[in-house]
């Protein structure tokens, strides 16, 4: 199993509206997509730092499909300070 972590800087005040957005679009987006097995939204009010892990069934499944990066960062271009960085690690332990 793998994990797509998408770490995002948002902008000040705009964090609640995100996160509506990503329990949206965005995530009913991801859930249809092969090898889905789950997410997670972690949030630091006070760094305005969002970190979204979602579950793949392998590595292939767990990298972005061509076009989604940018339609997601489109749907929250107006909240993100910065383009997000992405991570792609294995799931070791999982309970």
């Amino acid at each position: 199993m793998y994990a797509r972590l998408l770490i995002s800087q948002m902008n000040p005040g705009t964090l609640d509206e995100a996160l509506q957005i990503f329990r949206g679009s965005v995530l009913e987006n991801i859930r249809q997509q092969p090898g889905y097995q789950g997410a997670l939204a972690l949030v630091d009010r006070s760094a305005h730092e969002t970190i979204s892990i979602t579950l793949w069934q392998t590595e292939a499944e767990a990298q972005l499909p061509s076009g989604h990066k940018e339609a997601h960062l489109n749907i929250c271009d107006s909240h993100l300070a910065e383009a997000p960085s992405i991570e792609i690690p294995e799931v070791v332990i999982k309970e």
